[in-house]
């Protein structure tokens, strides 16, 4: 980039600071907002418990393991993915339980 294609854009501009300082305090607010509330930690939870009941599924509707050899098959399907459903929502109670609360006296 030349000298004058780099005026043109303000926030490489060194005559524009207000636009620099705005950028700046944007990006570290969403910085700090994302590692409060880890969206991308949640995000990649979220994906593996959804692929882990995706493949029980798959299982259950093809008996495949333990599907064949139970006498019960959908019984066991909604055991195993009770159970999931309820130690991932565990985990993600004691998460919540453990975000700063701001405003609040302790």
């Amino acid at each position: 980039m030349s000298q004058v294609e780099v005026r043109r854009v303000p926030i490489f501009s060194k005559n524009d600071c207000e636009a620099n300082l705005l950028l700046s305090a944007l990006v570290t607010g969403l910085t700090g907002l994302q590692m409060l509330f880890r969206f991308h930690d949640n995000k990649i939870q979220f994906r593996t418990t959804a692929e882990n009941l995706t493949k029980k599924k798959h299982y259950h509707e093809n008996r495949c393991g333990q599907y064949t050899k139970s006498k019960y098959p959908d019984q066991l399907f909604i055991e195993r993915a009770e159970a999931l459903i309820s130690s991932q929502e565990s985990i993600w109670s004691k998460e919540a339980t453990n975000l700063p609360q701001y405003g609040m006296s302790q």
